[in-house]
């Protein structure tokens, strides 16, 4: 993953659905915006990178599940190391701009592709989990397990066909 989460919540779609008014609105710092752009930029012309989606609406856990129903595949996720402090379910609901998921390449593009986004100063990183062949997203935070749900039930729920 790239990019800083931050307790930014205001607006977002969890607090609609929590019906949760104030919080803090994310912000860009247009010079990280520039960084991580090029960086990221870099890392695609050079091959390392094999899929990429922005963390908006719905944060981290509406990317990750966007990217796995688009691949047909799933994901074995640990979100221990972004910002230690922060509540698991705002990690996952966090609207913070400047993030994307990115899928690397298998093989030594995962050492290439640290190398390359670290190569900026003030790009963060944080490697969140891998792909694995069983359909299903499983999501733990400090040895927590948060979501272990198939494929199929969250393709369902995305198309709105669940309720």
């Amino acid at each position: 993953m790239i990019g800083e989460t931050k307790e930014e919540l205001g607006g977002s779609e969890y607090c609609k659905l929590r019906r949760v008014n104030g919080g803090i609105v994310p912000r860009t710092d247009p010079a990280v915006l520039g960084r991580s752009m090029e960086t990221l930029r870099e890392a695609m012309k050079i091959g390392l990178i094999a899929s990429c989606h922005d963390v908006s609406e719905g944060g981290l856990a509406v990317a990750i599940s966007e990217m796995l129903i688009g691949g047909d595949i799933g994901a074995s996720i640990d979100i221990a190391g972004m910002n230690p402090r922060m509540r698991s379910d705002y990690k996952l609901v966090s609207e913070s701009n400047t993030r994307w998921v990115v899928e690397v390449c298998r093989g030594e593009a995962a050492g290439r592709f640290e190398g390359v986004m670290r190569s900026k100063q003030g790009v963060c990183i944080n490697k969140i989990g891998e792909t694995v062949e069983e359909k299903r997203i499983g999501i733990q935070d400090k040895n927590k397990e948060l979501v272990d749900i198939s494929l199929e039930e969250v393709r369902e729920a995305w198309l709105g066909r669940i309720g």
